[in-house]
């Protein structure tokens, strides 16, 4: 894989850019890509590049709005029909995005997290209308099921006419190149990344410290759990270790926040083995909340079974936890062996990987731990890559309507009729496309103001920068 570039050197001029972000997924959710699209595009407007996402509307939220610092955000009248994601209308959305595009004066299309609808759509869009495009892959997909067969292929049509991609980790990056059947040199390696800014360790643990009764009573070692509750999320493997971890340490207070399909069993488990005063679940647990709760734990425990990054662990680390967590994925790049400790996804290796952790919780020092994920990971730092991505990305020659059907036939679907519908969908797109630069060119679209560009230009504005989310 590509290793993403370090910055420009000094004296080098940076050409401003216009920056599309595309996705189903963002604010008012606050899971890990929306936060990743949130950050990333902060840490361009303060580069000085002009960014605007594009999302579906949400409820109340149509339209344009501003949010942090000048952050644009387009809510295209398009309903969300299922875990967020918008019905794929193909054609539908082009008007609409060729007049954002030509409004805002966008040079890259940068989409985020295909099964997002819109992403896809986006995707496919920038490849007819010649703009330069950039995708971001956050998840590891396999290829047997039908979501995955479902979703690799969406990735192989739209990514056709990809210019850079970027995976979160080194497993991320090998899964999208088989996945989309991308060229690995077109791949880079960018992590996420924290804000140790709200994640810092939190000497005054809350409550409960203690368990057992009377001269039974002892100090507790808290472990915190912080997950959707799904089986994805390794929820019933978690549920084989909790009777046993709380038997064998009986010093051990368990916090599980977050909700979703599977909490029911957990509640279940709690109740069969009589754990209420031992395993507290939270339920939902806003971004806002997240440090105060990882404050309270001395361990962090991640039982995913599938995972292309796990900022989870990250973020825990910064509040100065000692991660245990299942070996797969990308999880074994987030952190090196002295901060965390990986077993497979069994309950008896978790089960011994916790022991180990509660042995070794009188050498971590939380404060250390918090400075090495800080030097590690920043957003000025990934903004910084992503910046030599998109700079990688402009020169590449534009890849004409030819081109794309031969990338149709014999690299997306070789030897099969189905090449000839997406070639045929293409043709029908480039022809919409033209259409609609016939009856209003681009060139006679009024240019939108740059109110970003202002905000940056009022004294005080670097030190908002990194300011929390500002809701409109």
């Amino acid at each position: 894989m590509a290793a993403a570039a370090a910055a420009s050197p000094p004296g080098k001029p940076r050409r401003r850019l216009c920056i599309a972000m595309v996705c189903d997924f963002f604010y008012p959710q606050l899971g890990g890509v929306e936060m990743h699209i949130w950050s990333l595009g902060q840490e361009l407007l303060r580069l000085g590049h002009k960014v605007v996402v594009i999302t579906h509307a949400y409820d109340d939220r149509r339209g344009v709005r501003y949010m942090t610092n000048g952050l644009k955000v387009f809510y295209v009248p398009f309903a969300a029909f299922w875990r967020q994601v918008t019905f794929p209308t193909l054609f539908l959305f082009l008007p609409l995005f060729r007049d954002i595009c030509a409004r805002e004066g966008v040079d890259v299309v940068h989409a985020h997290s295909i099964p997002s609808n819109l992403a896809g759509q986006a995707a496919l869009y920038a490849s007819t209308m010649g703009l330069r495009l950039v995708y971001t892959d956050h998840s590891l997909y396999g290829f047997g099921d039908l979501t995955s067969v479902h979703v690799n292929g969406l990735l192989k049509w739209a990514l056709a006419g990809a210019d850079r991609a970027i995976a979160v980790s080194e497993a991320c990056a090998e899964n999208l190149c088989v996945r989309s059947q991308l060229p690995a040199a077109l791949v880079h390696v960018i992590p996420n990344a924290v804000d140790t800014s709200r994640f810092q360790p939190d000497a005054a643990k809350v409550s409960p410290t203690h368990v057992g009764e009377g001269a039974a009573r002892v100090p507790s070692v808290n472990i915190v759990i912080l997950s959707r509750l799904t089986e994805r999320k390794g929820i019933d493997l978690l549920v084989k270790v909790l009777p046993e971890l709380c038997r064998r340490h009986p010093n051990v207070y368990i916090i599980i926040g977050g909700d979703g399909p599977k909490r029911f069993i957990l509640e279940e488990t709690r109740e069969n083995h009589e754990l209420h005063d031992r395993v507290e679940i939270l339920g939902q647990v806003d971004s806002p909340d997240v440090p105060r709760v990882l404050a309270r734990g001395q361990i962090f425990l991640n039982c995913s079974l599938t995972e292309s990054f796990c900022i989870a662990i990250l973020e825990a680390a910064a509040c100065g936890l000692l991660p245990v967590s299942t070996d797969v994925g990308g999880i074994p790049e987030v952190l090196p062996d002295d901060m965390a400790i990986l077993a497979p996804p069994e309950p008896e290796a978790l089960l011994d990987a916790i022991g180990a952790a509660i042995e070794r919780l009188p050498t971590v020092d939380a404060a250390e731990f918090h400075e090495r994920v800080r030097r590690m990971y920043s957003w000025e730092k990934v903004a910084a890559m992503t910046e030599e991505v998109y700079a990688a990305a402009m020169p590449a020659p534009r890849r004409d309507l030819a081109d794309r059907f031969l990338t149709y036939l014999y690299r997306v679907s070789p030897g099969s009729a189905f090449g000839i519908v997406l070639c045929f969908a293409a043709a029908l797109l480039h022809l919409l496309w033209r259409l609609l630069e016939w009856l209003h060119p681009a060139e006679a679209i009024d240019p939108a103001p740059d109110y970003a560009a202002a905000f940056r230009a009022r004294p005080g504005a670097g030190a908002a920068a990194r300011a929390p989310i500002l809701r409109t």
